[in-house]
C-alpha cells in the first residue's frame, strides 16, 4: 500500500516537473526581457498611454500590451506601440530582438537617434518609426535589413542625406523618408529597388537633380519629391514607369520643358507639377492619359496654346493651368470633359472668345478665367452650368446684353464682372471739323483701373481700322486730330485700354464691337460741295459728322450732296 502511494506521488512529482519543463521552455530569452525592459525604462513607460503588463514576471511577455510572440510564445516577433505617448530614446538592446518582424513606434515622442544595432534585424518586415522627434543621421546599417518591406521615418528631424545603402534593400515596397530637413541629393542607386511601390521624400531639403535611374522603378505606383529644391529639367526616362498612377513633383526648381514621354504614362491619375519654373509648350502627348483626373501644371512659366488634344482627358476632374504665360484661344475642345469639376485658366495671356462649348461642362462647380486677354460677347450657354459654385471673369474685355447670364454668373462671381471688363466707349461724335482737323469726344467708361483710349479710324464701316491716336487716361474723353486728308470720309471708334495692374499682367484693350462708329468727313478748299461745317470757318465744302452710314438719313443726305456736286460741275462745263 505504502509502496503504491509513493508510486503515486513520484509520478505526480514527475508530471509536475514536466510542466515546468514546459514553461520554461515556453518563456522567451533573458535577453529580449531585457530589450522589451530597456526600452520601458528610456522611454517613461510608467507614463505610457497603455502599459499594461509590462514589467510583469518573466514568461508574462506575450501578454504585455503591444508585444506579439510566435505561435509557441518562445520569442517576440512584432511590437507595437503607436501613438502611445513614448518619450525619450531607443535603447539599442532594441537590435536584441533577433527575431523581429515587425517594428511600429510611431506617433509618439521619440528623440535621439535610431540605433544602428537595428540593423542586425535580419527578419524585419516592417519598420515604422514616423511622427516622432528623431534626429541625426538615419543609419546606415538599415541597408542591411534585406527582409524590410516598409520603411516609414517621415516627419523627424533627421539630417545627413539618404544613405546609399538603402538601395540595397531589394525586397523594399514603401520607402517613406519625407518631411526631414535631410539635404543631399537623390541617391541613383535607389533606382535599384525593383520591388519599390511608393517613393515618398517630400519636404526633405533634397537638392541636385533627378536621377534618370528613377524610370527603371517598373514597380512604382506613387512618387512625391514634391516641395524639395531639386535642380535640372524632368528626365523623360519618368515616361517608362507604365505603373505609376501618382506624379507629384510640385514646388520644386525642376526647370525645362515637360517631357512629351509622360504622355506614356498610361495608369497616371494624378500629375502634379505646379509652382516650378518648368517652361515651353504643354506637349500635346499629354491628352493621352485616358485615367488622369487630376492635372496640375499652374504657377510654371509655360508658353504657346493650350493643347486642344487635352479634350481627350475624358476622366479629368481637375484642371488647373493658371499663372502661366499660355496665350491663344480657349480650345473648344475643354467643352468634352464631361467629368470636369475645376478649371482654372486665370493669369494667362487668352485671347479671343469664351468658347461656347465650355456650356456643356454642366458638372463644372469652379471656372476662373480672370487676368486674361479674353474678348467678344460671353456665351449664353454658360447659363447651363448650374452647378457652379464660384465663377471669375474678371479682367478681361467680355461683354454681354443677356441679363439673364450676367445675373447668373454674378451670383457666385467675387464682384459683378461687369465692372472690372475693359470696353469699348460709346457715345462718339465729331465736332470742328475744319479742313484736316477734327475734334472727337466719347463718354467715359466705368471701369477706371489705369489706361486710357486708342481712336481708330477706317475708310469703310467695315474697316480695317487702324490706330490713329491714343490718350491717356481713363477721365479724358476728348481729342483732336490733324492732319487727316482733306474731303476725305472716315469711320472712327474708340477703344479703351487697361495697363497691367496688380490684378491683371496684361494690357487689355477693348474689341471694338460695343462701341458705336462714327461717320465723318473732313472740310478743305477744293471740295466738290459747300455746306456748312460743324464747326463753320474754313472756306471749300465740308460735311459734318454723320450717324451710322448705313442709316436711311445718311444715304438721302450722300444722294443729295451727290446731286448737287453733279449740277455744280455742270454748270461750269457751261460756262
Amino acid at each position: 500500500m505504502m509502496d503504491r502511494l509513493r508510486r503515486k506521488i513520484s509520478l505526480f512529482v514527475a508530471v509536475l516537473l514536466l510542466l515546468g519543463a514546459g514553461v520554461a521552455e515556453a518563456a522567451i530569452p533573458r535577453i529580449e526581457r531585457d530589450a522589451l525592459l530597456a526600452l520601458y525604462t528610456s522611454t517613461d513607460g510608467a507614463n505610457w498611454t497603455d502599459n499594461s503588463g509590462w514589467s510583469g514576471a518573466e514568461g508574462t511577455e506575450c501578454s504585455w500590451y503591444g508585444v506579439t510572440c510566435d505561435a509557441g510564445e518562445t520569442t517576440v516577433v512584432e511590437l507595437r506601440l503607436p501613438l502611445n505617448n513614448l518619450v525619450g530614446s531607443m535603447p539599442s538592446a532594441l537590435g536584441d530582438l533577433s527575431n523581429l518582424e515587425h517594428l511600429a513606434l510611431d506617433r509618439n515622442q521619440l528623440s535621439g537617434g535610431v540605433p544602428s544595432s537595428l540593423g542586425g534585424l535580419s527578419k524585419l518586415r516592417i519598420l515604422y518609426l514616423n511622427i516622432n522627434q528623431l534626429s541625426g543621421a538615419i543609419p546606415g546599417e538599415l541597408g542591411n535589413l534585406s527582409a524590410l518591406e516598409i520603411l516609414n521615418l517621415g516627419a523627424n528631424d533627421f539630417t545627413g542625406g539618404i544613405p546609399v545603402s538603402i538601395g540595397n534593400l531589394g525586397a523594399l515596397r514603401i520607402l517613406l523618408l519625407g518631411t526631414n530637413p535631410l539635404g543631399g541629393q537623390i541617391p541613383a542607386e535607389l533606382g535599384g529597388l525593383g520591388s519599390l511601390e511608393s517613393l515618398s521624400i517630400p519636404l526633405a531639403s533634397l537638392s541636385g537633380p533627378l536621377p534618370p535611374q528613377l524610370g527603371n522603378l517598373g514597380s512604382l505606383t506613387y512618387l512625391n519629391l514634391a516641395s524639395n529644391p531639386l535642380s535640372g529639367e524632368i528626365p523623360p526616362e519618368l515616361g517608362q514607369l507604365a505603373n505609376l498612377r501618382h506624379l507629384y513633383l510640385y514646388a520644386t526648381s525642376l526647370s525645362g520643358s515637360i517631357p512629351a514621354e509622360l504622355g506614356n504614362l498610361a495608369n497616371l491619375e494624378t500629375l502634379s507639377m505646379w509652382a516650378n519654373p518648368l517652361a515651353g509648350s504643354i506637349p500635346a502627348e499629354l491628352g493621352n492619359l485616358s485615367r488622369l483626373t487630376y492635372m496640375a501644371l499652374s504657377n510654371n512659366l509655360l508658353t504657346g496654346p493650350i493643347p486642344p488634344e487635352l479634350g481627350n482627358l475624358s476622366a479629368l476632374q481637375t484642371l488647373f493651368l493658371e499663372d502661366n504665360q499660355l496665350s491663344g484661344p480657349i480650345p473648344g475642345e475643354l467643352g468634352q470633359l464631361s467629368n470636369l469639376r475645376s478649371l482654372y485658366l486665370d493669369d494667362n495671356e487668352l485671347s479671343g472668345a469664351i468658347p461656347a462649348e465650355l456650356g456643356h461642362l454642366v458638372g463644372l462647380e469652379y471656372l476662373r478665367l480672370h487676368g486674361n486677354q479674353l474678348s467678344g460677347s460671353i456665351p449664353g450657354e454658360l447659363i447651363n452650368l448650374t452647378a457652379l459654385l464660384s465663377n471669375d471673369l474678371r479682367y478681361n474685355a467680355l461683354h454681354s446684353e443677356d441679363g439673364a447670364l450676367l445675373s447668373h454668373l454674378n451670383a457666385n462671381s467675387p464682384e459683378d464682372l461687369t465692372l472690372t471688363q475693359t470696353l469699348d466707349a460709346d457715345g462718339l461724335v465729331a465736332t470742328n471739323i475744319v479742313q484736316d482737323n477734327v475734334d472727337l469726344a466719347w463718354n467715359a467708361v466705368g471701369y477706371t483701373d489705369p489706361g486710357g483710349y486708342r481712336i481708330y479710324l477706317a475708310s469703310s464701316s467695315a474697316g480695317p481700322f487702324a490706330l490713329a491716336a491714343e490718350v491717356a487716361g481713363k477721365a479724358v474723353t476728348t481729342i483732336s486730330l490733324s492732319g487727316l486728308s482733306d474731303c476725305s470720309t472716315y469711320y472712327a471708334q474708340v477703344r479703351s485700354f487697361t495697363d497691367p495692374h496688380i490684378n491683371n499682367d496684361n494690357e487689355v484693350e477693348s474689341d471694338g464691337e460695343t462701341g458705336n462708329v462714327l461717320r465723318f468727313t473732313t472740310d478743305g478748299v477744293d471740295c466738290p460741295v459747300t455746306t456748312t461745317s460743324s464747326g463753320g470757318g474754313g472756306g471749300g465744302c465740308s460735311l459734318s459728322a454723320e450717324g451710322p452710314p448705313d442709316s436711311g438719313l445718311g444715304l438721302m443726305l450722300f444722294a443729295a450732296l451727290a446731286y448737287l456736286a453733279w449740277r455744280r460741275l455742270a454748270s461750269r462745263n457751261q460756262d
